[in-house]
């Protein structure tokens, strides 16, 4: 009996909240009040059920096969509790109001006489009870929804301001401005790449070296009064129109963007493949015969032009010819490590060893080891021939191919040398 009362009750709540929740029904007010009349009468027979149920029956039941078959009601009455689930507004009240005329004959068939409980008419009382507070959950929920909606219309309702056009405009015009640039910079490094992807990777070795350099270096530059045309002509525009544009030409210029990666691919495939030719080539420089390996070391690098150019005009005199140079102009001691050609190397340090003993500051080998002089320490190294200067010595010799890397050793080594096979040049010193 306890689950017919609560079942009855969650029935007329589903109901108050399905009237609560249609706006479409006009007579909501007048609904509820014929419904609460009838939950009056419901009450007034729960009562007189007590009190039967109290003094006991006047009458013998009726035979159990006369009565309605208690699974029978069940489902059919599972299946209004379906349809009350999915229908709205008149239908509802009428529904609820069969449903009520369905749990009273229910009532009396689920009532025991006097045996065991009928638990399967229990549960399926409990089932319908859980349906119902879903439904009773869902309809609130609708009623939380429908105020979200209303909210978002009224949103959607209120004019915008000019000062938040004005706002969107700029915002956007910067949007545009900014992609426009990145684009036009996209563009111009795809036809670069594709002009050095189509040279090749093994012909013009030292255009192609130039060449990504000065892809390396390009600054992202744009014209000003063009950009200044635009952003009038956007401003001048204005409001949800001039909007709607600039969003349009916004999304474009995002799409084109997806062209970037694949510009960034091409990039690192054509550095990797310039970085295998460079390692290529001075693999074969070091293995060819007349190769003369160079090495110009200094410590400060505010002198490596200087020096530079006194040590190249060095080689020049000498017959040589710059083949590849490497530099580390960043590194504490800088160094530049040459490949050069022309003459055999033990030819030239010979020659160049001579020359040093005799020749003055007007040569170019005297230029040179006259600006080594002037560094606090420093290496000019040709093929064999190598000067080297520290603190207190300026010196030169003739070193075998064992590499040098800090004055100081190159030095040391030099000083390890007979005299016909070096040269002090104190008298260079300022």
């Amino acid at each position: 009996m306890t689950y017919i009362v609560v079942l009855l009750c969650l029935a007329i709540a589903g109901r108050e909240l399905y009237l609560a929740f249609d706006r479409r029904l006009p007579n909501t007010q007048a609904d509820l009040r014929a419904l609460r009349g009838e939950v009056r009468g419901l009450d007034e027979r729960v009562g007189e059920l007590y009190t039967r149920l109290a003094g006991g029956r006047e009458a013998d039941p009726a035979p159990l096969a006369d009565r309605p078959d208690t699974g029978d009601r069940i489902d059919e009455l599972a299946d209004r509790v379906a349809q009350l689930e999915s229908s709205d507004g008149a239908e509802t009240a009428q529904r609820i109001t069969r449903l009520s005329a369905r749990l009273t004959a229910l009532e009396l068939a689920a009532e025991p006489s006097g045996g065991p409980p009928n638990t399967r008419a229990l549960d399926a009382l409990t089932e319908l009870t859980t349906r119902l507070t879903a439904l009773e959950a869902a309809a609130a929920d609708g009623t939380g929804l429908a105020a979200r909606v209303a909210a978002l219309e009224s949103a959607a309702g209120a004019p915008t301001a000019p000062e938040a056009r004005d706002e969107q405009t700029a915002e956007l015009a910067d949007r545009v401005a900014a992609l426009e640039a990145r684009n036009t910079f996209a563009e111009a490094e795809a036809a670069r790449v594709a002009a050095l992807e189509a040279g090749g990777p093994g012909e013009h070795a030292d255009e192609l070296i130039a060449r990504i350099a000065a892809l390396e270096a390009k600054s992202r530059t744009e014209d000003t009064s063009e950009l200044a045309a635009r952003v009038a002509a956007l401003e001048a525009r204005g409001g949800v129109e001039g909007a709607g544009g600039l969003v349009e030409r916004v999304d474009v210029l995002e799409r084109d963007q997806e062209s970037v990666p694949a510009l960034a691919r091409s990039l690192d495939t054509v550095e990797s493949t310039m970085n295998g030719l460079r390692r290529e080539l001075f693999d074969r420089l070091d293995q060819a015969d007349d190769t003369v390996h160079g090495l110009l070391l200094g410590d400060d690098p505010v002198d490596e032009p200087l020096l530079a150019a006194a040590y190249e005009r060095c080689l020049k005199e000498a017959g040589l010819r710059v083949r590849l140079r490497e530099e580390a102009l960043d590194d504490r001691p800088w160094h530049t490590v040459y490949h050069l050609s022309g003459r055999p190397p033990a030819e030239v340090a010979r020659e160049l060893l001579v020359a040093a003993r005799e020749s003055g500051p007007d040569s170019a080998l005297g230029a040179l080891l006259a600006t080594l002089g002037e560094q606090r320490a420093g290496i000019a190294r040709i093929g064999p021939f190598t000067a080297a200067r520290t603190g207190r010595t300026l010196t030169c010799g003739v070193l075998d191919d064992t590499p040098v890397h800090d004055p100081e050793s190159a030095a040391t080594r030099i000083a390890e040398l007979p005299m016909v096979a070096r040269a002090d040049l104190y008298h260079l010193l300022g």
